[in-house]
């Protein structure tokens, strides 16, 4: 795999990390490590947002931004990080 063909790949990534939903990036990736990473940060920043911001669409655009963030990481080839979660969380996003 050449160096443009990852660029693409990663492009293509970062925009169905931003187009669709969890079920969808889970049957497209269904073992991919950097897909199971953005479900658990979308789901980790919606946490936040529910504990910590009253106005829904601030919560909205919060996770919207965590997503964007991620995205543009996988997008320009940065390693992103690993969301640390239960075995029980990660159960039940590959459901």
């Amino acid at each position: 795999m050449t160096d443009q063909d990852r660029k693409n790949g990663d492009q293509a990534k970062a925009d169905d990390i931003r187009k669709m939903t969890d079920s969808q990036l889970l049957k497209k990736y269904p073992h991919d490590p950097v897909i199971f990473n953005a479900i658990a940060t979308k789901q980790a920043a919606r946490q936040f947002a529910e504990e910590h911001l009253g106005n829904k669409r601030t919560r909205a655009a919060f996770v919207n931004q965590a997503v964007e963030r991620f995205a543009e990481n996988v997008e320009k080839g940065k390693k992103v990080p690993e969301v640390k979660m239960q075995a029980r969380q990660r159960d039940d996003i590959q459901r």
